[in-house]
Parts: C-alpha cells; structure tokens; sequence
C-alpha cells in the first residue's frame, strides 16, 4: 500500500504496544491579530506554547519537515493563524509527537506519505578533479567535546548568515541547506567522511532581528555585499547547488478541518 497514514500514532509507541504520547490538558485558539509574530516553543515542565501559527507551521515542525516537503489541504492550511497552549502530563515527553495527536484530534488532521519527482537542489562538488574548498576540512566527529564559537563538536549548526560545523556529514549539510532555498537539497557528492567548516553568506533580506540576534550569538556582522549562499557554497566549501528533479519524500494532507474553539 501506497503511504502511510500518519495522523494519530506514533510507529515506535505502536510497535512498543503503547498509547501515543498527548497534552494532559490543550487550549486552541484562532489568532486574527495580524501582527506577523510567530512562535512555536516547547517549555519548562513539560509545556508548549505556539503564538500565530498556521496549521501548515504546525505540520512542519510536528513532523520535522521542509516546507516543500508537506503537499495538499485546504487553502486555509496557510492562511489561518492560531494560538496553542498545552501541557503534558510530566516533563520530559516528545513535545512533537504530542504536537501529532494534538492536530489529529483537534484539527482532524489526517495524513500520508508518498514519493514525489520535485525540483530539487543536488549538492556536488564544483570541480572536475573533486577538490574541496579552503574552508572544508576532514574532522572526525567528537559529540562529548565542548563546543566553541558556537560551533557543535558533531554536526551542523545553522545561525544568522553562517553555518558552523563540525565532524558533519555533507548529507547533514544538505538538510542545513534545505532550510535557507526553496527546495530540498540532496547530498550528491558521493563523500562519506565528515568535515569541520564555516560557511558565511549574505541573505537576500536582513532585518534588524536578524541582526540583532547575529550579534547575540557573537556572529561577526553580516556583510552587505558579501556572496549569496550558492556562491558561498562554491567558493568556500567547493561545492555546487545543481538544479535538477529527483524523487523527494513527502507528507500529503487528506484531511483537515478547523477546530472548534474552546
């Protein structure tokens, strides 16, 4: 059979033979408010709060996906915005796993996945003889090791205008990639070691949080006229984000309604 029905359990709580993980108590709310403010953060002991969010910002972050990967639904799925707040039964339980059931149950959220042929962003290498940039080096992956200019010890770290990382796999590269264009971007390059680097751009817009929170992080400023993040890629990293179509997992909504307020 085609897909997988996603909507109210968990695969691993199923196997294990337990109930899914829910909110104890969940208030839903429509927000008109228009102000452009969103947010979705789990909490201290075990609560939630999401401010302004659509269902579709929901879906994205219960089920860890990029925006191009997540297809169907009413036209309201984008365009209405809701306030969420929720506590579980005791700390320490999966916020998005809650997140899932909570969208079932209130939203008759209903979901399955498949396999689709998009446009997508292959990342290779930009030269013929395969050399890597000034900034790609080989670094074995040390996770008990303290970080450092907010840099992870074992994977990628994706900040205001700059990627830090190290001992990560170019395939984790490519997912940070998948955040900052308009496609997913698939790991290509045929390397399996891992790599420390620093990778810095320009991005199309900056704002004045964007900056402020660059500089909370102990970021150099971001430089106006610096490279976009393709020609960063390249030069920096040797590496090329190749237009091309390729077979990309997806979420496909069949269902949703809009939930009842409390």
């Amino acid at each position: 059979m085609k897909g997988t029905i996603a909507a109210v359990v968990a695969l691993s709580a199923v196997l294990a033979g337990q109930a899914p993980p829910q909110f104890e108590v969940a208030s839903v709310k429509p927000n008109a408010s228009g102000d452009g403010k969103v947010l979705i953060q789990p909490q201290p002991g075990g609560r939630f709060t999401a401010m302004s969010v659509t269902l579709r910002q929901l879906i994205r972050y219960a089920y860890q996906l990029q925006e191009p990967r997540i297809t169907g639904g009413p036209a309201w799925l984008a365009r209405d915005h809701f306030d969420i707040v929720a506590k579980a039964e005791r700390a320490g339980m999966d916020d998005r796993l809650m997140l899932r059931a909570l969208l079932a149950e209130r939203f008759k959220l209903v979901v399955h996945t498949d396999t689709r042929e998009l446009s997508i962003y292959a990342l290779v290498l930009a030269k013929s003889d395969g050399a890597p940039g000034p900034e790609l080096k080989q670094s074995a992956p040390d996770c008990e090791a303290p970080s450092a200019d907010n840099r992870s010890a074992c994977g990628v770290k994706v900040l205001p205008g700059t990627i830090l990382a190290g001992g990560a796999t170019l395939t984790e590269l490519a997912d940070g990639l998948s955040t900052l264009v308009d496609r997913v971007v698939q790991d290509r390059t045929g390397l399996t070691a891992h790599f420390a680097f620093t990778l810095r751009w320009t991005p199309e817009q900056v704002s004045p949080g964007y900056e402020r929170k660059a500089r909370a992080m102990g970021l150099p400023p971001i430089d106006p006229d610096g490279p976009a993040v393709f020609t960063a890629a390249r030069e920096q990293l040797g590496l090329k984000l190749d237009a091309q179509k390729g077979p990309v997992s997806v979420l496909v909504v069949d269902r949703a309604e809009l939930p009842k307020e409390d």
